[in-house]
């Protein structure tokens, strides 16, 4: 009874596929529909069910219906012919509506620090991790890439600004270094500041700069050993900076465009100001810098700065985040600024 039953239904399909087509031939497109399906429950793995059915679906414009059908016709090894006939058809389907992936929700940032209490207040918390320091195709003071592995800190979202250090030199009966030519604006990241005096604003804070090893992980955002802050390739509107035309001038740290946020919440990791880092500058320091926490040579002539300027256009070198730069720490200009750490 077994035999007969599976020679039955070899037999009946062939002559439900023939009542198929007489069926969609009449224009009797649901009772054709209706009977493709039950080919396909006799013979789910034979590609004709499918492909009427795909075909049928296809003549009531059921596009997406007629697109699975005929695709999973055309994946059972179909006959020559008949895969022809189905690459046919899926030919005439319209292309699959996409639906644009939704982008992330970023949290919303608080407002740009207008105190040094308000910035120690929204301090970014960077965790403890190890990551790769340096750059194998730029400068040789970038080389070797090494191993970095830092405890967490925390660090200043933004550079500090004018206006906090306009509060400093207030508390500590301080003078004001010389303007820049566009003079104190004080939302804009404060410049014409020496290491020296970085670091006195730092102290009187209770906070301190980062370390070069610090700001370089930081800038990384997370990401494994990015070129710049936002990726692989340098562009003009993710920072106030440009290889298109020179900037005038420092740009407000609480601007919304030409800005780009890291993962951290880090904002001006390139452009806008250098930022002085704690470390003597060492043009071979890499070579035997320790893996944990390094801080730099012992002594030296000129101090670390990192991070590119409004003033860095001819070059995008130095908006890589493995970009060094150095000056005296006696005397800063008006693209050398700094952010604090803890």
């Amino acid at each position: 009874m077994l035999c007969l039953a599976i020679i039955q239904t070899a037999e009946s399909f062939p002559a439900l596929l023939k009542r198929i087509e007489q069926l969609a031939v009449a224009g009797k497109l649901d009772a054709a529909a209706s009977e493709a399906r039950k080919a396909i429950a006799l013979q789910p793995s034979a590609p004709e069910g499918h492909y009427w059915l795909g075909r049928i679906a296809l003549k009531q414009g059921k596009m997406e219906e007629a697109r699975v059908s005929l695709t999973r016709a055309s994946t059972l090894k179909p006959s020559s012919a008949l895969a022809k006939t189905i690459a046919e058809l899926l030919g005439k389907l319209p292309a699959p509506p996409t639906t644009p992936k939704p982008e992330p929700a970023k949290p919303a940032l608080p407002p740009s620090p207008l105190t040094v209490a308000e910035y120690k207040a929204q301090l970014v918390s960077i965790p403890t991790g190890s990551f790769l320091m340096g750059s194998a195709d730029t400068a040789p003071d970038r080389k070797p890439v090494h191993k970095v592995t830092l405890a967490a800190f925390k660090l200043g979202r933004t550079p500090v600004t004018v206006g906090m250090f306009q509060e400093f030199c207030k508390a500590t009966n301080r003078k004001m270094p010389d303007p820049p030519s566009w003079g104190w604006i004080p939302d804009h990241p404060m410049v014409n500041v020496s290491w020296d005096e970085a670091k006195a604003l730092a102290d009187w804070a209770g906070l301190r700069l980062p370390t070069e090893a610090e700001w370089e992980y930081a800038a990384q955002g997370g990401e494994a050993a990015p070129i710049f802050p936002w990726g692989e390739t340098y562009k003009d509107e993710l920072a106030w900076s440009s290889m298109k035309e020179q900037r005038d001038k420092t740009a407000p740290v609480s601007r919304s465009t030409n800005i780009f946020v890291n993962a951290y919440g880090l904002m001006d990791m390139a452009g806008n100001v250098f930022q002085w880092c704690a470390d003597w500058y060492g043009a071979d320091y890499y070579v035997r810098s320790p893996e944990e926490n390094p801080k730099g040579p012992a002594t030296g002539t000129d101090r670390i700065l990192r991070g590119a300027s409004w003033y860095s256009y001819t070059t995008s070198t130095s908006h890589r985040v493995a970009g060094r730069a150095w000056s005296f720490p006696g005397k800063g200009g008006d693209s050398d600024g700094f952010r604090l750490a803890q």
